[in-house]
């Protein structure tokens, strides 16, 4: 009754989250005020916007660490954990790899989330929402049919081999009535030997989140509910629709069979996506931010606005300052070369050239001062574009 009730722009807590809703009736949940909080416990921490994880570092092998510091990798996951599994699924996957190695190497997992916090500072703001079957999109369009109250998508995908070339990544993601509810980044168990197994334990992994959602679904919604899982491997999409193959995919064959008795009487479907629209993709591997934020987009998100304005205050003031900067060092320049061509346009005063004529004039170099000015246009030029 307190969600109907509730006007828009006007902000609820609960549970962690912040609900509100937009102009449209849906609802949005985010955590800005406590990303908002994080961020200020760090404040030597500069943004980042490249994205969450760096893809091309690596762990030390020889730095365990000590009781002290395996404490503060710990914590430092424990406060991104909480932001990463309720409401930026942008982080699920930077998260999963600090929290892999806070206790084999925690000088790593630190760094790791010293990282993630500059990701954050930059991108400090991703809002959940939710409109019911409404939501459409680009996304709707790669799916067999129109997405349904009784319907439960399982996005899943997987990082063959990992970055550090041993175990793969999973990567799901769940929608219910078309709305983003649940995801999440681990490690597999075991080493897969095939691209084909690593989808599959990724599609299982999704197939026990929808076994443990639709129980409860059922109940909520009073209708039937089905399960669509959504792969992008043509492989591990053959042998869930029960293919004939040899000795050597046999073992396969048996862990889909597995897979598809969990979900007792609720229905399955199969269906291949592309991989430009794969959601799975943001749990599985180092990804840019323009590609997360597109994979945000399709999945309803909004990224930096807050629910009822513009986000990043701080962030705006900084941006109108320097323009402000550049706009007076700008008409400070343009003064300079009026000024400059305005003698040099004056009548000559006699027809030998003297001090104060326009030859003399052009013969000058410009002065320190004038350099002074272009150099800074030029810092805060650069500045501005980043």
């Amino acid at each position: 009754d307190v969600y109907k009730r509730q006007q828009q722009g006007s902000v609820v807590k609960f549970c962690g989250f912040e609900l509100t809703r937009d102009e449209t009736g849906a609802l949005i949940a985010h955590q800005d005020t406590f990303v908002r909080e994080l961020l200020s416990r760090h404040p030597d921490v500069l943004p980042d916007p490249s994205g969450p994880v760096d893809r091309r570092d690596g762990p030390d092998p020889d730095s365990p660490g000590t009781a002290d510091d395996i404490r503060d990798a710990q914590q430092a996951v424990g406060e991104l954990l909480w932001v990463a599994s309720r409401s930026r699924p942008d982080l699920s996957f930077g998260v999963s790899r600090a929290a892999q190695w806070a206790t084999k190497n925690p000088a790593y997992a630190v760094k790791c989330t010293r990282k993630l916090l500059g990701f954050l500072k930059a991108v400090p703001s991703v809002h959940l929402r939710f409109a019911g079957l409404d939501q459409g999109g680009e996304l709707d369009r790669h799916l067999p049919s129109s997405p349904s109250v009784g319907s439960i998508e399982v996005w899943a995908d997987a990082g063959f081999a990992g970055e550090s070339g041993l175990k793969s990544q999973t990567g799901v993601v769940l929608r219910v009535a078309g709305n983003v509810v649940g995801w999440l980044s681990l490690r597999q168990p075991f080493l897969a030997q095939s691209s084909a197994e690593a989808e599959l334990l990724a599609c299982g992994e999704g197939l026990v989140l929808c076994h443990a959602l639709s129980p409860a679904w059922r109940e909520l919604a009073r209708l039937p509910v089905s399960c669509l899982l959504v792969n992008d491997n043509v492989a591990a999409n053959t042998l869930f629709n029960g293919c004939t193959g040899n000795w050597r995919t046999r073992h396969l064959r048996l862990r889909v069979q597995g897979f598809v008795e969990q979900l007792e009487n609720t229905p399955l479907e199969i269906h291949h996506a592309p991989g430009t629209v794969m959601l799975g993709d943001l749990g599985t591997k180092a990804l840019h931010t323009s590609r997360i934020k597109l994979l945000l987009g399709l999945m309803g998100c909004r990224v930096g606005q807050e629910a009822g304005g513009n986000l990043e205050p701080e962030s705006r003031e900084k941006e109108n300052c320097v323009d402000r900067v550049l706009a007076a060092v700008s008409l400070i320049m343009a003064a300079h070369v009026l000024q400059g061509c305005a003698l040099v346009e004056a009548p000559p005063e006699s027809a030998c050239p003297g001090p104060g004529s326009h030859a003399a004039f052009l013969a000058e170099e410009p002065s320190g001062s004038f350099w002074l000015l272009v150099g800074l246009l030029c810092v805060l030029s650069v500045g501005r574009w980043e």
